[in-house]
């Protein structure tokens, strides 16, 4: 089996796979936190009510968490990967987006005020 890939492929693999992680891992993060919330008297909102947006802005958030460990070790399976010039080191950078996306549903709740 052919690992080696050009620089190219190799971002285009660390992104497109990191975006899909982190979206996948999200959603599920999102639906446990639906299961698990308990409303506050008087409030009327869930968690599950934001998930659209939360879906639609977490490209952006992949470049916030840049400044969060789980980026650098995402950036550094990505760093590894472009200098072998091979893919494999981009399973350890999807250690770091399927955190982001474990992290995300709060870290977007939080952001938007809501």
């Amino acid at each position: 089996m052919r690992f080696s890939a050009s620089r190219k492929r190799v971002a285009l693999i660390w992104a497109l796979s990191g975006i899909v992680a982190a979206e996948a891992s999200s959603i599920v993060s999102m639906a446990y936190w639906q299961y698990s919330y308990i409303p506050e008297a008087n409030v009327n909102w869930q968690p599950i009510n934001d998930m659209f947006g939360m879906v639609f802005i977490l490209p952006f958030g992949l470049l916030l968490s840049i400044v969060m460990p789980w980026g650098w070790v995402s950036l550094v399976g990505l760093f590894i990967a472009l200098w072998l010039k091979d893919i494999r080191p981009i399973a350890f950078s999807l250690l770091g987006s399927i955190y982001f996306g474990y992290e995300w549903p709060k870290w977007f709740v939080g952001l938007m005020g809501i």
